[in-house]
């Protein structure tokens, strides 16, 4: 499922592990709250992607929806005050780690010299 990996591709860049069985159920969770705004268009074109990248309008279609499914609320806007953009923030990583996702541990750095 397309969604999934566009799901997945989202929570990589956030800094945690990809999960298909919880992208899967997070992103049947987005495409519930697409369809109540009426964006068909934007749950077409997420499932037609082969590669789970989307172009910006969908990109923010699908943020949206994240930030409605794990905080109740659309995602920040540009510009919108760090207080609430922080509480946002602060409010998205509990819920994503209630719904199991893990962060992506630190990348391990090559032989230190001496």
């Amino acid at each position: 499922m397309s969604g999934a990996m566009a799901i997945n591709k989202i929570i990589s860049k956030l800094g945690y592990q990809q999960n298909t069985a919880l992208a899967d159920a997070l992103w049947l969770s987005c495409k519930e709250q697409l369809k109540k705004r009426a964006l068909s268009d934007t749950i077409e074109h997420i499932e037609s992607s082969t590669t789970g990248g989307l172009d910006t309008l969908e990109r923010e279609d699908l943020y949206d929806a994240l930030g409605e499914v794990l905080v109740g609320r659309a995602w920040p806007l540009n510009g919108e005050p760090d207080s609430s953009a922080n509480k946002f923030c602060e409010a998205l990583v509990k819920s994503l780690y209630d719904r199991g996702f893990r962060a992506q541990p630190p990348e391990a750095e090559g032989p230190s010299a001496h």
